[in-house]
């Protein structure tokens, strides 16, 4: 099944102390990654540039939620900006 390099790549990734080998290894993760998508002949940096746009499209419209509200993201933790990014899906979906 396509997809063994790519989880073997996350394994060494997830094990990986030093930054150095995070990077190398998120490398080879990436490298796995446009290979499977090869794989499954699915264009990558298409994909990307698609998950790109959408993620773009949430960021906006969370954006507005906080400029709607008066919230200032710099000041708030991380949970209350997940909540709200979960928000800005739901507006979007």
């Amino acid at each position: 099944m396509p997809g063994g390099a790519l989880t073997e790549e996350l394994d060494e990734l997830r094990e990986a102390r030093t930054p150095g080998q995070k990077r190398e290894e998120l490398g080879d993760a990436m490298f796995a990654l446009a290979n499977l998508a090869r794989q499954l002949d699915i264009d990558a940096e298409g994909a990307l540039r698609s998950t790109s746009r959408g993620f773009a499209g949430v960021f906006q419209l969370m954006e507005e939620i906080v400029k709607e509200r008066g919230i200032d993201l710099r000041q708030i933790g991380i949970e209350e900006k997940l909540k709200l990014w979960e928000e800005a899906k739901s507006w979007r979906d």
